[in-house]
């Protein structure tokens, strides 16, 4: 009992003395971003979509600011591309370019200024608590019976991967308690008092049963890569963080025999793929996909969240009814839909944003650089970096900004 009461007060303490402090329309537009990856909270799309356009109106009225240049040129370039490559209808790629643009305006490196990189810190702080909260509380959904997941048919296919605990979907689950999994990291890490590394680094460690619990492996991969390139950033020296992580690994080894269960979802879903075919047969057709698209029209792509219907008939990448594709990474997703001249315009907000963080010392710009590389890792194996409505691409988007103001 007062090991929870000492969590809660400590909870509580932080989030009044963190609204206090942080402005209001900043506040609540974090949290009404972050609350609709819960299924425990049912908010309407319209709702979202006038807390989006609030907020750019707000952060547009700003004074002292500038745009930045690489994303001004590509969001000019793009309705070009759509003019000329004109994409089938039913991918609504205008409707999905101006969500886009807000989210681009709301949260990415678009707005510069002291000012509005205040206010996206904020909003990222917002995102960490959000997904330790999430992770920690997943890993009890998972032993209570519950789980918000809303699956569908093809969720199915291997008899895993159909736990999203707290989150809509366990592909959301893995990323999102991945990232509470490096933010724990750095929370155990700043803190100078024992009792309180105790608490952080158990919060850690159940935000790493529920990305288990979730079977993503891309999630898996990206958590193990960030972690590493947190550490060492945060450390700020090669020797230092080969001590700590050598510690982690000790203790993950001596207490295997208590969470090794919680792998058995993702030992379950990898062999599954390979007796599909491969072990990345889940995504083979996505990324042969991608690439033949890429080569049908390598300079101006297919169209900006659009596929070539002929090339991506497969695997069921299409919702023909919604338009919403399964584009199976991000990075050939940049490819296939904006060509060669997509790509050059984007890839230096990409390189910028990490190389600037990664020279960053302290502990918060090591936290922002492995968080920044989970996403960059994660992207390989999964397709949102366009679309606006979803919370992955808000936070990447978000991480992106955080990095890049540091």
């Amino acid at each position: 009992i007062s090991f929870n009461n000492m969590i809660g007060s400590e909870i509580l303490r932080n989030i009044s003395h963190f609204y206090h402090e942080c402005d209001k329309p900043t506040f609540w537009f974090g949290v009404l971003m972050m609350c609709r990856i819960s299924g425990a909270f049912s908010i309407p799309q319209v709702v979202i979509y006038a807390g989006m356009v609030l907020y750019a109106l707000f952060l547009l009225f700003q004074r002292r600011q500038g745009l930045y240049a690489p994303l001004v040129v590509f969001l000019i370039y793009i309705p070009l591309q759509l003019i000329v490559v004109n994409p089938n209808p039913i991918f609504k790629s205008w409707e999905r370019y101006v969500l886009f643009l807000l989210m681009i305006i709301c949260v990415s490196s678009l707005i510069e200024g002291a000012k509005t990189a205040g206010l996206r810190k904020k909003i990222f702080q917002i995102m960490l608590f959000f997904c330790i909260f999430l992770g920690v509380g997943s890993f009890f959904a998972k032993f209570l019976g519950i789980n918000f997941m809303l699956p569908n048919e093809r969720d199915y296919v291997f008899g895993v991967g159909t736990f999203g605990g707290l989150t809509t979907h366990s592909m959301t689950l893995g990323p999102i308690a991945g990232i509470g999994v490096i933010y724990g990291c750095y929370l155990s890490m700043r803190s100078e008092k024992p009792s309180k590394k105790r608490i952080y680094w158990m919060l850690t460690a159940l935000c790493a049963c529920a990305m288990f619990f979730s079977a993503s492996r891309s999630a898996l991969l990206a958590t193990i890569g960030g972690s590493l390139v947190a550490i060492y950033r945060m450390k700020g020296a090669a020797l230092k963080s080969f001590k700590t992580i050598v510690g982690i690994a000790f203790v993950g080894i001596l207490s295997f025999p208590i969470w090794s269960g919680t792998l058995d979802a993702v030992i379950a879903k990898n062999n599954g793929n390979i007796a599909a075919g491969s072990m990345y047969s889940s995504r083979e057709d996505r990324w042969v996909s991608r690439i033949d698209e890429f080569k049908s029209s390598p300079l101006f792509g297919v169209g900006f969240d659009a596929v070539d219907m002929k090339l991506s008939a497969k695997g069921g990448q299409v919702d023909v009814s919604t338009g919403t594709v399964e584009a199976g990474s991000s990075w050939l997703t940049l490819l296939s839909m904006t060509g060669v001249i997509g790509t050059l315009l984007l890839l230096p907000v990409f390189i910028t944003s990490y190389t600037r963080v990664f020279k960053k010392k302290g502990m918060f710009g090591g936290l922002t650089c492995g968080v920044l590389t989970l996403f960059y890792i994660h992207m390989m194996a999964e397709g949102y970096i366009f679309y606006g409505g979803s919370p992955l691409a808000f936070m990447v988007w978000l991480t992106m900004a955080v990095a890049h103001d540091s």
